[in-house]
């Protein structure tokens, strides 16, 4: 602590990138656990210990002692009681005792005319209260229970009920402002996220837009721009129910007619709404808040506080970097881009502004404090690239990339990689998960 203000070296701000490029400059990586003779070794010892090549894989004895650890962990004060039971009445509930019982169901023979105390009129009443309560325990707008709210705007309880499960009672009420029959739920979603900034939106119900074979679901005009905007349900437009290159297909006939077109996700417009909706906002040039780069200063950012910056304004969330540098505009960060090192090139994680706010050269200012050469990815779902080109960057390739979903939530394309007792497309389907395609990422190279 006295050296170096931490409980270890590795918590000072310079210290976890020190580490990263002294291994790298004796391995070649910034991780050990990316060697293949580390993880040989690894498996080797697992193998040995556990009888498997990952101490927490699903078929492992250590995974299933945990889980059997857990299920059966029982407080110190329950235990006593079955001793106790055991000893007078030999089982671990007096209940289970056959005399025990007996008596329980003669009492309640003689006291509420049955076996058991919810054959009573006044006690089935009160299950019933206790039922109706627990069906309404959810209120939105205040004290109005969520079946209430739902009857009055003929929304569908089940899917407010799993909205506010899922993503909170503030993502309910937006579904519920705005409800319309005609449209899912995740298109009143949006409707209702958009309402107040554009008041004439409207669904776009017509079969065909300006000649394209494919049907926008919102049309969006402001001064002059137009920007059309698809929100896709995760399983809908999965690989179950659309082909690998539809979302591709669908942004190459926009922009083959010099249109502009963004695509999101259920779950980004359902628990990310504010951020979709600073981000359609920028492309209509509506942000009222704009903030010139040469007037900021730019400081270097601890790990802790730059993650939360962009998980807090990117849509896409966090991701891993090894530093941070902020943009601040009279003392408040109003942008922030990661890196992470890498072998031959620095990769870009993330650049994040500040919902609501455009700042004018903020990228430029904050790029030329990156080391080069310089990687960077571009989703082709609700961007072009353009600023990317416009700075320097070259065009390397374009690939289609995929994420897994239940339906429910997306997760990364590694989490069904394939092992050594299973295949991608095996370990997907004991998993129960479909590939979900997007529309392109372009690769962007700057040297």
């Amino acid at each position: 602590m006295a050296k170096f203000g931490a409980s270890t070296n590795l918590l000072t701000p310079d210290g976890h990138p020190r580490y990263k490029e002294e291994i790298l400059a004796k391995y070649g990586v910034d991780n050990v656990l990316k060697l293949e003779s580390t993880r040989a070794k690894a498996r080797k010892t697992t193998r040995e210990r556990f009888g498997v090549d990952y101490v927490f894989c699903s078929e492992s004895p250590l995974k299933k002692a945990i889980e059997e650890n857990r299920r059966l962990k029982i407080p110190e004060a329950v235990v006593k009681m079955r001793a106790t039971s055991r000893e007078r009445y030999g089982t671990d509930n007096p209940a289970q005792n056959p005399a025990i019982m007996s008596k329980i169901l003669k009492t309640n023979r003689e006291n509420n005319g049955g076996q058991h105390n919810f054959q009573t009129k006044e006690n089935r009443e009160l299950v019933a209260k206790a039922l109706h309560k627990l069906k309404t325990k959810y209120f939105v707008f205040g004290n109005t229970p969520l079946k209430v709210a739902c009857k009055e705007r003929g929304a569908k309880y089940i899917s407010a009920q799993q909205i506010i499960k899922r993503y909170g009672v503030e993502a309910c009420e937006r579904y519920l402002k705005n409800f319309t029959s005609s449209m899912s739920d995740i298109e009143s979603c949006f409707l209702t996220g958009m309402k107040d900034v554009l008041p004439d939106i409207s669904f776009f119900n017509q079969r065909q837009c300006r000649g394209i074979e494919y049907r926008p679901d919102f049309k969006l005009a402001h001064n002059g721009k137009t920007v059309y905007v698809c929100v896709h349900g995760l399983y809908w437009h999965s690989e179950k129910k659309k082909s690998p290159d539809y979302h591709m297909k669908l942004r190459e006939a926009f922009e083959g007619k010099g249109l502009t077109l963004m695509q999101f996700y259920a779950d980004e417009v359902i628990a990310n709404m504010p951020i979709v909706r600073s981000m359609v906002m920028s492309k209509l040039g509506m942000l009222s808040e704009k903030i010139d780069a040469r007037k900021c200063s730019i400081k270097e950012m601890s790990h802790k506080d730059g993650m939360a910056f962009i998980y807090s304004n990117h849509l896409m969330g966090a991701a891993l970097g090894s530093r941070y540098l902020g943009l601040f505009h009279k003392g408040e960060c109003v942008a922030v881009i990661g890196w992470r090192k890498k072998p031959e090139h620095i990769e870009l994680t993330r650049f994040a502004v500040k919902r609501g706010a455009h700042v004018r050269g903020g990228f430029s200012r904050l790029l030329a404090k990156v080391p080069r050469p310089v990687i960077s990815y571009c989703d082709l779902r609700y961007a072009s690239g353009e600023g990317y080109l416009a700075l320097g960057f070259q065009r390397e390739s374009t690939t289609l990339g995929f994420e897994w979903t239940n339906a429910k939530v997306r997760y990364n394309r590694l989490h069904c990689a394939a092992t050594d007792e299973m295949t991608e497309e095996e370990h997907s389907l004991k998993l129960k998960l479909y590939k979900l395609f997007d529309a392109g990422q372009v690769k962007f190279r700057l040297v």
